[in-house]
């Protein structure tokens, strides 16, 4: 089959890969080209996929991190990046608690979170866990709010009735 258009005649196969190579990753978001992972999208390549396209493929950021989403999902209007720079996603020894917050980590308590460990959650989680004090308060709280200077309920209502 083909298109005539302006007197000229198209295949459509051609048309099919004109069309690619002006909607594809590569060409109209080659920054972002630069994370496609080099070994885990098999013979795939950004020149070879749509900027809008809902495929879930490997990425790479600058520091090394790995995930897989959709090709759609970081070229959006919210576009997002990797989730472990971004504190999405917990890399052991950078963005968690323990490491960014040693002193905090120290109140976790040590058997009201099961298995979950500092070592597990970012410092802006908002996820409840319980802590206790150095005095041996114990109370649930959000994560995030802790590292935002929250501490003991306990302790704080004793400071006001003094």
């Amino acid at each position: 089959m083909n298109i005539i258009k302006q007197q000229e005649t198209i295949c459509t196969s051609s048309l099919s890969l004109l069309l690619m190579w002006v909607t594809d990753l590569a060409t109209l978001m080659p920054e972002l080209s630069t994370q496609w992972h080099p070994t885990k999208n098999l013979n795939l390549s950004p020149s070879q996929i749509k900027k809008s396209s809902n495929k879930k493929v490997w990425w790479l950021c600058d520091k090394g991190h790995e995930w897989k989403t959709s090709v759609g999902a970081r070229t959006g209007k919210n576009g997002t990046g990797c989730p472990y720079c971004s504190g999405q996603r917990v890399a052991v020894g950078e963005n968690d608690l323990a490491t960014l917050n040693p002193y905090l980590a120290k109140e976790w308590h040590p058997y009201k979170n099961g298995d979950l460990t500092p070592n597990d959650v970012t410092k802006g989680s908002h996820i409840k866990v319980w802590w206790v004090c150095k005095i041996g308060h114990e109370w649930e709280s959000r994560i995030a709010n802790r590292n935002n200077g929250n501490g003991c309920p306990h302790c704080r209502k004793a400071k006001l009735n003094k």
